[in-house]
């Protein structure tokens, strides 16, 4: 083995046999330079297969809550069904990791993703495709219960953590300490409560712009359309046509407004969906999609459509936004659904204080790439 002294010999050999022509690398050198290089062989190859493991998950994921799974399920016996359904929680359940391979960078970032929302935004979210062009960011942790994975230290000790909460109860349940460009607890039990909206909404002199709400049985006029005042992707809506189903209604749930909120139906078979970034009401980004119903249904449920094309929101409907969000001093992404009267006018049927469902749909990757890309870097200054 090599002393200091023999080193620093042999270092001096090595350089006097280069003057001479001859390449001759001391062994102690050749092993400290095979070490460092099978240090970062190994490092890349453990990154490579941590990813594969989580993209694994991810498609685990997606594929358990397929069509073509719950058509199978039937056919499954119950004791396997039970068994598979155990793995499947477990594996929802599992934080994944993304090492993202980056060239230096001053502000490394490190994205937390909070929680969870529909079936399809874990697997859109675990994907490292989906992170790749985002500036500065090295490491994604997806988790999909916080409450039982506590939040880990970056495996980069320079990185600035940003969360991202999914849903409205991910948002209320964010941990205060970490970075994140996300509205107000406060605001968000305002949005989600279509009852509370509307008052907002009056409030602010903005009821043209939104379905009329009717304040007592004797104001209302049919068709009309009853919501729940807190739910989510269509659930609890019914829609009464007729006196005798109206009248069905009122004798099985009563008139209660802090329950239910109950506006004029507005058919419309074209109906659109604004995804905006704010920071302290200002509008930083926005995309919008138009989407065409399915045939037989009266509404859009969640991302059921028959197409889906990009569109331009007008100005009208921007402007309303602002007008909406602003005093709420709102920051984060949210989703506006909305349509247009025949008379041109906007409808805006209500505004989710998250990402929108169509933003995980794979052909607009790009434009949820932006929507982050915008977060991060507001929430990370």
């Amino acid at each position: 083995m090599y002393s200091r002294y023999d080193a620093t010999a042999g270092l001096a050999g090595s350089v006097r046999s280069r003057a001479l022509g001859l390449h001759w690398t001391p062994p102690l050198l050749l092993a400290c330079r095979l070490r460092r290089r099978l240090g970062a062989a190994l490092g890349k190859l453990a990154t490579c297969v941590g990813n594969l493991w989580n993209r694994g998950l991810a498609l685990t994921q997606e594929a358990s809550d397929s069509p073509t799974a719950k058509a199978l399920r039937p056919f499954i016996p119950r004791f396997i069904r039970s068994r598979l359904n155990q793995a499947k929680n477990r594996v929802k359940s599992t934080p994944v990791r993304l090492v993202l391979p980056i060239s230096a960078t001053d502000d490394p970032v490190r994205v937390v993703v909070f929680g969870t929302a529909g079936l399809d935004w874990l697997p859109r979210l675990s994907d490292p495709a989906t992170w790749r062009a985002l500036p500065n960011v090295v490491e994604v942790l997806v988790l999909p219960e916080p409450a039982r994975h506590p939040i880990t230290p970056p495996r980069d000790p320079r990185a600035c953590t940003v969360l991202i909460p999914l849903s409205e109860k991910d948002i209320l349940a964010r941990p205060p300490t970490v970075p994140a460009l996300a509205p107000a607890s406060a605001v968000v039990e305002l949005l989600r409560d279509k009852v509370a909206f509307a008052a907002h909404v009056e409030r602010l002199g903005l009821a043209a712009v939104c379905p009329r709400v009717y304040r007592s049985p004797a104001e209302i006029g049919l068709p009309c359309i009853v919501k729940p005042a807190v739910a989510a992707y269509g659930t609890g809506i019914r829609i009464l046509r007729s006196k005798a189903e109206l009248d069905s209604f009122l004798a099985q749930e009563g008139w209660d407004p802090a329950r239910w909120i109950c506006q004029e139906f507005i058919a419309a078979d074209i109906e659109y969906s604004t995804h905006c970034v704010l920071e302290r009401g200002r509008v930083l980004w926005f995309c919008s999609f138009a989407f065409e119903r399915r045939e037989g249904a009266d509404i859009r449920c969640g991302i059921e459509f028959a197409t889906m094309r990009p569109f331009t929101a007008p100005a009208a409907v921007l402007e309303a936004i602002a007008r909406l969000l602003a005093p709420l001093d709102y920051s984060g992404p949210c989703a506006v659904d909305y349509t247009v009267r025949d008379d041109g006018r906007i409808a805006l049927f209500e505004i989710n204080p998250r990402f929108g469902g169509s933003l995980m749909i794979p052909e607009n990757g790009h434009h949820l790439q932006a929507a982050l890309a915008c977060i991060i870097e507001r929430a990370a200054a």
